[in-house]
């Protein structure tokens, strides 16, 4: 009995041994196989770091060598568009030369180098391959001279872009009476500024019809209006408002009254009041009046 019980017990601590061996043998293989995984991996992603960074210096090669290629030099760069800008001032402020490289250059950069200088509006970068480069240029184009204290020329926008100093130029009117805020609203034409980038953008012609040759001043009242002064000392006075019907009005009545009385010319204008015009024809000069009474 005792033997039985003692076989069974052996038999017993066999197989708990036998398993605990099969269990220490497959945590072994498993461990192996993680090793293996974890090395694949591993390598793996260096394998993909070192093309990665073979990529990078092999790009960065790449980029050197065509930013430095003859072929894509651009031997001449034109300029277009310039009237009072020269050439070299364009290509200096732009920070370019003859003979740099076409895809060396930053178009964004050269656009926004462009754009701070105070007598270009806008302006465009072309490349053209394999090398040729152009810079297309947009001058401001001033319309008039605006005193603020100090003088600003305004351009065709209605926009202050640069400090005048010196003689207003003669084909430039000053404009008087405006403040900073004026130029807020501009497309408002009950607001001063927007009245007189009306009258300065769509009337000048009209102007002419009247015999007032060239225009000097506009002075804005914040009470009477628009002012007008011409360099006969003509004046046209606009008042506020209602400009359209004004025009209209003084149009009709200048081709009736040259039509029917031969004035060429006038003294004085008052639109003022929408609902008349008053005429004052100039006078005429001492020697047609002495050669009349002879």
């Amino acid at each position: 009995m005792n033997s039985t019980g003692l076989n069974l017990n052996r038999k017993s601590s066999s197989r708990g041994n036998n398993t605990q061996s099969v269990y220490r043998q497959r945590r072994a293989r498993r461990k192996k196989i993680d090793f293996f995984q974890y090395a694949l991996m591993g390598f793996k992603a260096l394998s993909g770091f070192l093309a990665t960074l073979c990529l990078c210096v092999a790009a960065i090669y790449f980029f050197s060598f065509i930013t430095q290629w003859d072929y894509l030099k651009a031997e001449k760069i034109e300029v277009k568009g310039i009237q009072k800008l020269t050439r070299a001032e364009v290509l200096k402020q732009a920070g370019l030369s003859d003979g740099v490289n076409i895809l060396a250059v930053n178009i964004a950069s050269i656009q926004k180098r462009l754009s701070v200088h105070p007598d270009i509006y806008q302006s465009e970068v072309r490349r053209t391959f394999p090398g040729a480069l152009t810079l297309v240029v947009e001058e401001q184009r001033p319309l008039a001279v605006v005193d603020l204290g100090e003088r600003y020329l305004m351009n065709i926008h209605g926009k202050l872009y640069k400090k005048w100093k010196g003689d207003v130029p003669e084909d430039l009117p000053l404009v008087l009476g405006l403040d900073f805020p004026d130029f807020e609203n501009q497309q408002d034409l009950d607001n001063p500024s927007g009245a007189v980038l009306s009258l300065l953008r769509s009337r000048r012609g009209f102007l002419e019809k009247t015999g007032m040759e060239l225009l000097q001043t506009i002075h804005v009242d914040r009470l009477l209006g628009i002012t007008l002064n011409f360099d006969r000392t003509c004046v046209l006075k606009l008042g506020y408002g209602d400009y359209d019907e004004k025009w209209a009005r003084l149009d009709k009545v200048l081709n009736f009254v040259k039509k029917e009385y031969e004035f060429k010319a006038f003294d004085a204008i008052d639109l003022s009041n929408a609902s008349r015009v008053v005429l004052k024809p100039a006078k005429q000069d001492e020697k047609m009046q002495k050669e009349e009474e002879v």
